[in-house]
């Protein structure tokens, strides 16, 4: 026998989809709404924390927003203070913008844009900072961060207390990373940097350095307790009384032709000054002479590149000669083969 029309049973099932995304627009929602609570509890605790450190956040105006899918916290006239006994610096851009995914709480991305102030609020020494893109992760809790990276496109640095409008320093791109390194106490940690900055100038170091500069490295740190704003000094006694050391791993630096590798390790001694050991490599040096001392000192550019060879035996680096330089540091005087070259004074 067949079952008779029913209007109520045919609107139940058309109604029944249109329950089900309303039901489950609403869990996403409520689920979007404590993510996002998460997400600026993870804010706050990080702010909370580095005040402890002696560096103070702060923003003009905060909004949240970036519903459905992500978590976007927007900050107007964002600032920064440095404070130790006896410095102090402050920081101020245009605005800030970091975003959390609402699966991934813990990894923020931010975007910073300038221009950047930054002052010595004692000698109101004034730098301002522009560039293209600047932007940073930072992966981890407060309690256990894992990695904080940096990326700056189209950097420039300037006085704005200075007459002359050169800047002091610009480059066309940045990074650095900073990461706990596995396979370590946690009671000692060791950090994993690397650094990238291509087409560096510095107008102040003209003389030296003609053109851009490219440097290229990576190595670890360790003997770092904790990260408070300290004087330097207080920050050096500490480093040296953990046994701290500076492990440089590559580095690769270019300038024009010229080009030099190193690797080694320093630290410090018992009184304050640096102790270490570096095995430099470099090629192309002879341009570098030449665009320091010019064509009319050939003479001289030809004994200290014989000199340089007698220091250290030849060597090849990326196809072209080279000459291999120890460098030691013993007890802060700098030694390049037998000859002391430096002497640095102690750092506390």
């Amino acid at each position: 026998m067949t079952q008779p029309y029913s209007p109520a049973k045919t609107a139940r099932w058309i109604m029944a989809p249109l329950v089900l995304v309303l039901v489950l627009a609403a869990g996403w929602s409520v689920f979007w709404y404590f993510a996002a609570q998460k997400t600026e509890e993870v804010i706050a605790a990080w702010i909370a924390r580095e005040g402890q450190l002696g560096r103070t956040y702060g923003c003009a105006s905060r909004t949240v927003g970036g519903y459905p899918f992500r978590i976007e916290v927007r900050c107007e006239e964002p600032t920064a203070v440095v404070q130790d006994p006896n410095v102090a610096v402050s920081i101020k851009a245009k605005s800030l913008v970091a975003v959390a995914q609402v699966y991934q709480p813990d990894l923020i991305i931010a975007e910073v844009t300038g221009p950047m102030t930054v002052v010595e609020t004692e000698s109101k020494t004034t730098f301002n900072a522009n560039w293209r893109l600047l932007q940073a992760s930072l992966r981890g809790s407060p309690e256990a961060p894992e990695r904080l990276s940096l990326a700056v496109d189209g950097v420039k640095l300037d006085r704005a207390d200075s007459a002359d409008a050169s800047p002091l320093f610009q480059a066309t791109h940045l990074e650095f990373h900073v990461r706990h390194a596995v396979g370590y106490s946690s009671d000692v940690p060791v950090f994993e940097l690397a650094v990238r900055a291509q087409d560096v100038l510095l107008p102040a170091l003209a003389a030296w350095i003609k053109g851009t500069l490219n440097l290229d490295a990576v190595g670890t740190l360790s003997g770092i307790g904790d990260f408070k704003v300290k004087p330097l000094p207080q920050r050096m006694r500490e480093w040296q009384a953990a046994g701290g050391r500076f492990l440089l791993t590559a580095l690769r630096a270019q300038q024009g032709a010229a080009v030099a590798v190193a690797k080694g390790d320093v630290g410090l001694s018992a009184n304050g000054r640096p102790e270490g050991a570096f095995d430099i490599t470099m090629a192309g040096f002879d341009q570098v002479l030449q665009n320091l001392l010019g064509n009319k000192n050939q003479g001289l550019q030809a004994g200290l590149m014989a000199g340089l060879a007698l220091l250290g035996p030849q060597a090849e680096l990326e196809g072209k000669r080279a000459v291999k330089l120890p460098l030691k540091i013993q007890d802060g005087n700098v030694m390049l083969g037998p000859v002391r070259i430096a002497q640095i004074a102690p750092l506390f």
